[in-house]
Formats: structure tokens, sequence, C-alpha cells
């Protein structure tokens, strides 16, 4: 039984990308289709009914790093 709250652990990739989600303000459907995913497709997976692939994290990975680099541009100032 969980009693306090830094007991809760993250235990699968399905929770990161919930997380990554809320984090970034946005909407399942919304990742889905910046990630070129059917957003159905993108859902089931989230839930558990579509398998997790290498793929499917290898995808996300690579969306954080050039969401990461482009956002880091933006606030960037000129020399």
């Amino acid at each position: 039984m969980i009693t306090n709250l830094d007991e809760i652990q993250i235990t699968s990739d399905q929770e990161r990308v919930l997380l990554l989600i809320r984090q970034l303000g946005l909407k399942q459907y919304e990742l889905a289709e910046m990630l070129g995913y059917n957003p159905v497709y993108f859902e089931s997976v989230i839930n558990g009914r579509a398998p997790f692939t290498k793929a499917f994290k290898v995808r996300i990975n690579h969306f954080l790093e050039t969401y990461q680099k482009e956002n880091l541009m933006k606030w960037k100032r000129p020399v």
C-alpha cells in the first residue's frame, strides 16, 4: 500500500509517455500526429492494447531530441 507520494514510481514506458504528454502540454492525439502515428494506434499502445515496440520508443526519442533543439533555437539570442 502506498502511504507517501514519494513511494510512487514510474514502472512502464506507457507511464513515461503519459507524463511526457502532460509536461509538453499536449493532447494524446496531438503528440500522435507530431510523431506521425494514427491517434487510434497511439492510444492503443499507450493503453497496452498494442505492443510498445523499440521502433515506437526510438521515434519518441528522436522527436524529443528534435523538439529540444528547435525550442533552444527559438530562445537563442543573436550574437
